[in-house]
């Protein structure tokens, strides 16, 4: 009785972390599109007329919902049940390492960011005759750096959930079909970025696939939650021998 009463708790335990990762990974898909498609578009596309509090206000805005959306992915490793996991924890623990990591980049790239937008601001406020090759050669090399850090953060953070992925596919967490379309995915996210490394232009199409894994998996937990039956292993499939 008590044995029942300890897996029923256990299984709403495991039942409240699936919905409560699948709430941050759709908040993080829908703010991150609301984020990069809508907030950020005024801060790049400023003129000498936008406002210099207004500019600062949204800066500030957009730097605390990166940070939030980006530490989300560090609870992604700290719910992932470890009843199922016994033999992932060296894995769980890189998963975290990338998140912290990735959340730092994220930190850096909004600090390089608000250095870009406050020079290229004063820029745009002086007459154009004033403006030097020394002055566009300085807000090239600021825009290179933002754009390094934003790049690199998606890198190590991309890393994060693959690996998140590759333990939902070792533990049986999730459907294998939808762990492995997951790592797929991911894996081409990664190719995607990684071409800013060699100076070339991101394949868009290469991105697809994340976003829709990143909007199935989020749906999949909140209605069915993480697999918890045990794996059988290998030996338990075996029929036994008589001599």
């Amino acid at each position: 009785m008590n044995n029942a009463i300890e897996k029923r708790i256990a299984s709403l335990h495991t039942m409240k972390n699936a919905r409560v990762i699948g709430s941050l990974m759709l908040a993080q898909l829908v703010f991150g599109i609301f984020l990069n498609f809508f907030l950020l578009k005024p801060i790049f596309n400023f003129d000498a007329q936008s406002s210099q509090d207004s500019l600062h206000y949204l800066i500030g805005s957009c730097t605390l919902l990166a940070l939030l959306l980006s530490s989300f992915n560090i609870f992604y490793g700290l719910l992932i049940p470890r009843s199922n996991t016994d033999n992932s924890n060296n894995g769980i623990i890189l998963i975290v390492i990338f998140a912290c990591v990735g959340f730092m980049l994220c930190t850096l790239e909004y600090i390089k960011m608000t250095e870009y937008i406050t020079y290229a601001s004063s820029l745009a406020h002086q007459p154009s005759e004033t403006i030097t090759a020394g002055h566009e050669l300085i807000r090239k090399t600021l825009a290179n750096g933002r754009n390094e850090a934003h790049y690199l953060s998606i890198i190590v953070s991309s890393l994060s959930i693959l690996l998140f992925y590759v333990i939902m596919l070792r533990s049986n967490l999730l459907p294998k079909l939808l762990s492995l379309f997951a790592i797929f995915a991911c894996s081409l996210q990664l190719i995607a970025v990684g071409h800013t490394l060699f100076n070339l232009e991101i394949p868009n199409l290469l991105q697809l696939p994340i976003v829709i894994s990143q909007a199935i998996v989020p749906i999949y937990l909140l209605t069915k939650g993480f697999n918890t039956a045990p794996v059988a292993s290998a030996d338990s499939n075996l029929q036994p021998s008589y001599k």
